[in-house]
């Protein structure tokens, strides 16, 4: 009886396993309520779970905040439920510009707090002014993006860290000032771009031809790769399209 029990008990586990996934991923059962569902439980579970995941990773404060802003910022830039998920954004920009979340970054240059800091928390100030078109939003956007320009203009490959660069995070940092663009003209911004690509021609995989991993290694990792393939479409789309290509034969497993 015991084990029948136990057997009843793991199919009924399993079965809600399969639901919940197929929830999440099957085409017809995928869509804004979903998303808005989830959204609005990270948005109630978040000022916990930053704390949490700042215990796990040097990021966790900081990327559970931004995150769960870009996700409201999304949900509301495609007109679903726009006042309440821009509030939500609006508390991610607040959390994340905290003294106590950005000093954890270090003292960084060109970057005060590093490129990894600046571009993820450009992407929510890109959200917030396309939102809301106040003039101080995007005068603060402007700011933040002619900053993180002027930094790829002195530094390749700007550290996230002191002494410590990936390439991923200028991909996301450069992204986020072409998404500025579609609201304010950026100074130099294609010229910064074009001269950055040339030279990150020395900083490739010899082997997949893609961005290292992390400045002053010589491999490329799928880890980094599924961002900056994320996000090289915002930049260029041609190249976006050649590199995919590349990611895909190296790193895609079915």
């Amino acid at each position: 009886m015991l084990r029948r029990i136990l057997a009843t008990v793991l199919a009924l586990i399993c079965v809600l396993g399969v639901m919940h996934v197929g929830r999440a991923t099957l085409p017809k059962l995928r869509g804004f309520d979903v998303v808005s569902s989830q959204v609005g439980w990270l948005s109630h579970t978040a000022p916990r779970a930053a704390s949490e995941m700042q215990a796990l990773f040097p990021e966790g404060e900081f990327f559970t905040w931004a995150l769960t802003g870009l996700a409201a910022g999304n949900l509301a830039r495609a007109g679903h439920d726009v006042q309440a998920h821009l509030e939500v954004l609006e508390r991610a920009i607040q959390a994340t510009g905290q003294p106590a979340v950005a000093n954890r970054f270090g003292h960084n240059e060109p970057l005060p707090h590093g490129v990894f800091y600046h571009g993820w928390r450009l992407l929510l100030l890109v959200d917030r002014a396309a939102l809301t078109r106040d003039p101080s939003h995007v005068t603060e956007m402007n700011s933040e993006a002619m900053a993180i320009i002027q930094a790829l203009e002195e530094k390749l490959f700007p550290t996230s860290y002191p002494g410590q660069a990936w390439p991923c995070d200028a991909v996301v940092a450069l992204a986020a000032v072409h998404r500025a663009e579609a609201l304010q003209p950026i100074e130099n911004l294609d010229e910064v771009t074009e001269r950055w690509f040339d030279a990150t021609t020395q900083h490739r995989d010899p082997v997949t031809g893609l961005l290292v991993h992390q400045l002053g290694q010589d491999g490329s990792r799928g880890s980094s790769q599924s961002i900056i393939q994320t996000f090289l479409p915002d930049i260029d789309p041609e190249r976006a399209a050649v590199e995919w290509e590349r990611y895909k034969q190296h790193f895609l497993a079915s």
